[in-house]
């Protein structure tokens, strides 16, 4: 193979080597007490969207209510809510999405703001998600309050 090949093969080898080791890394710590290191973590692991489901899955809700209180971006939402919808039936259960959008609703005016910053598609794509959650667990007493919580979070 030409050199220019076996350069790209071994930077693409050299790159899933460096995703692996974020992703461990990530996966292994403990759970963020602060935004900061939540940011720290979550930028580590750059374009590895699973190794981000998978660590935002691991958060338990009052740790991910503490972090996002009052120090939300609504970039960082809205990747959220898509690593959401895209991880649905796998890493980020329903029952995750719904305490991810429930540690969301409990953080104050923070909600608000971001959607202050929010284009008119991703304010749909948040409500859409938000409704799509509650859907799924309806008859469920079980989340009760987490539920009335996501519905006035988000205004549904």
């Amino acid at each position: 193979a030409p050199p220019a090949a076996n350069n790209t093969e071994v930077a693409e080898k050299a790159q899933a080597v460096v995703r692996e080791r974020a992703r461990k890394l990530a996966l292994e710590s403990p759970p963020p007490g602060t935004m900061f290191e939540f940011s720290k973590t979550w930028n580590s692991l750059k374009n590895d969207s699973e190794g981000k489901a998978l660590y935002v899955s691991k958060i338990p809700r009052k740790v991910m209510k503490k972090v996002f209180k009052g120090e939300m971006e609504a970039e960082l939402f809205m990747e959220l809510l898509r690593l959401g919808r895209s991880y649905w039936d796998g890493v980020l259960s329903p029952r995750v999405v719904l305490s991810m959008l429930d540690s969301f609703s409990q953080t104050g005016g923070c909600l608000k703001m971001v959607f202050m910053f929010l284009n008119d598609e991703d304010k749909k794509f948040a409500t859409d998600i938000a409704r799509d959650t509650l859907d799924s667990f309806k008859g469920d007493d079980g989340v009760k309050k987490s539920v009335a919580r996501v519905k006035k979070g988000f205004s549904l």
